[in-house]
């Protein structure tokens, strides 16, 4: 399940705000959808007519490349040092 997706769906088709989406039951998410999948909301219908397609996702940063970026176990970020240990 790609959560993100389904949490910008619903916000974006309904107008829920992520606390609304939180407190959504999951029987309460599929009627929505079953709904959305014979009637789509119109930002669907619009991308669908425009053929645009979804842009690929960056790659996320992992920790091997948190770690990289921690020299001698310092992070530094724009001036900010962030120490390993406290």
């Amino acid at each position: 399940m790609n959560w993100p997706d389904l949490y910008g769906l619903v916000a974006t088709g309904a107008g829920y705000t992520w606390p609304e989406i939180d407190a959504m039951s999951l029987s309460a998410l599929r009627e929505l959808l079953d709904y959305w999948s014979r009637h789509p909301p119109a930002h669907l219908i619009l991308a669908s007519v425009l053929r645009v397609t979804p842009k690929p996702k960056p790659a996320r940063a992992g920790f091997a490349d948190l770690v990289a970026l921690a020299s001698g176990g310092v992070l530094s970020s724009g001036g900010a040092n962030f120490s390993a240990s406290r």
